[in-house]
């Protein structure tokens, strides 16, 4: 928990864990753990945290992570207006 903890205001993000589980195709269960984090500059947010827990966190022994992706959400756009409005005017 320290190690995944914001060291400063900047790092501080929006994090969800979603775990699944679904049929296997030999009839075992697979499951996983999807980890959503929403932070506006994932460089000064996110890779600092992420830096921390690949340097020490025990958890890496039990664990192997198989993707990673950068999404951009476009912000909220008033009824009137269009999505990317804010971003674009």
């Amino acid at each position: 928990m320290q190690r995944a903890s914001a060291s400063a205001p900047h790092e501080r993000f929006l994090r969800r864990p979603y775990i699944y589980e679904e049929p296997g195709p030999d009839g075992q269960p697979t499951t996983g753990l999807i980890f959503a984090a929403y932070q506006a500059d994932p460089v000064a947010q996110f890779l600092p945290v992420q830096q921390r827990l690949a340097e020490g966190d025990l958890l890496n022994l039990w664990t192997t992570p198989v993707g990673s992706a950068v999404f951009a959400l476009l912000p909220g756009w008033q009824e009137s207006g269009w999505p990317g409005e804010r971003l674009l005017v």
